[in-house]
């Protein structure tokens, strides 16, 4: 049975993208200002984390200003070994979060340091702002997908204890579309759009859509059990309709990594 769909709720989430495409804009702009964006990014991300962590006000700020660390741009610090640099603040930030938290918090905090640095090395790669925009956009279809299929079609619940609302259609339509996109993207454009498009391989597409789509709804899971361990229902208020940087940033979590990896290797 076909659902209507909450029209307060869908314009409030297609407000929230709108005030994220000035950013994709600067971001696809070059690679410079990429990272100075995902630094800024990274920060409000680390604010936000102080906000829900259980932390003390000093050791909230310190890791706070960690997470930040790791997206460092290469303007203000150039260093190669970036992703091996946000392995050591990963676990220093984790260590010190499970004092004061739950494991599972802890390991959130890692994983999200971790990314951040795979993230700006990506961005230190020839092309690497175009890979983060193509990210954004396969990772934007699935999200989009999932949300409409699910409040449209509705049906069985796909993990209920962690995050009610999300749906088995809305994941599959999800996987769907990011398949759907990456597979278009490398198809029509081959490797003209940069480094993540540089093998322009049909196959490719599938095999990145895939992997992408199903660790990018895996990321949002796992941030929703944590946000569900801490009782909070957002990280922030600064995207109408989708709450703070961080609850849009789940999705990267594991993707991120993941596509540098496939691409670039360590």
């Amino acid at each position: 049975m076909i659902r209507f769909l909450n029209v307060a709720g869908t314009a409030q989430r297609l407000l929230g993208v709108l005030i994220l495409l000035p950013v994709i804009a600067v971001i696809f702009f070059n690679q410079t200002s990429a990272s100075l964006v995902l630094f800024v990014v990274s920060i409000i991300m680390g604010l936000e984390a102080r906000r829900i962590l259980p932390l003390p006000p000093v050791i909230g700020a310190i890791v706070a200003a960690l997470i930040a660390v790791t997206a460092l741009p290469d303007v203000i610090f150039a260093f190669q070994y970036k992703i091996f640099l946000g392995f050591g603040i990963a676990v220093i930030v984790g260590a010190t979060v499970a004092v004061y938290s739950a494991l599972l918090t802890a390991v959130f905090a890692m994983v999200l340091c971790v990314c951040l640095a795979f993230i700006t090395a990506m961005i230190m790669q020839p092309g690497g702002n175009i890979t983060l925009v193509n990210l954004a956009v396969i990772i934007a279809a699935c999200d989009s997908a999932a949300y409409f299929a699910g409040r449209q079609f509705g049906g069985p619940k796909l993990m209920p204890s962690v995050s009610p609302n999300k749906t088995v259609s809305g994941a599959v339509f999800g996987l769907i579309a990011a398949i759907l996109v990456a597979g278009l993207l490398t198809g029509l454009f081959g490797g003209s759009l940069g480094a993540f498009l540089t093998v322009p391989s049909l196959l490719h597409g599938v095999i990145l859509g895939a992997g992408l789509g199903v660790l990018s709804q895996v990321g949002d899971l796992f941030e929703s059990a944590v946000k569900r361990k801490l009782g909070v229902k957002d990280s922030g208020s600064i995207l109408p309709g989708h709450g703070g940087l961080l609850d849009r940033f789940d999705g990267y979590l594991l993707a991120g990594p993941a596509l540098y990896l496939y691409l670039y290797g360590f």
